[in-house]
């Protein structure tokens, strides 16, 4: 896509983009009526939740594979 000059690679400053695609199409589907699954939850914990949610989108993308297997390996031998 980042060699396409797509919208998408525009859009997200070509970094990642099908998993920034992914994670903004999440919370627009959550902005849907009868979608929302986080509706009742304040504020506060929304935002903790997509604290959460779209690192765990975006450490699927294949190109920086090795930097999250290394971050896991680390945090691994502590536990």
């Amino acid at each position: 896509m980042v060699n396409s000059r797509s919208e998408l690679a525009t859009r997200y400053n070509d970094i990642s983009v099908l998993e920034n695609y992914h994670a903004a199409t999440l919370f627009e589907i959550l902005s849907f009526p009868g979608c929302n699954i986080l509706e009742n939850l304040e504020q506060g914990d929304i935002r903790q939740i997509r604290q959460y949610i779209i690192p765990m989108i975006l450490a699927t993308d294949m190109a920086k594979h090795n930097e999250v297997l290394t971050n896991f390996n680390a945090i691994k031998s502590e536990y």
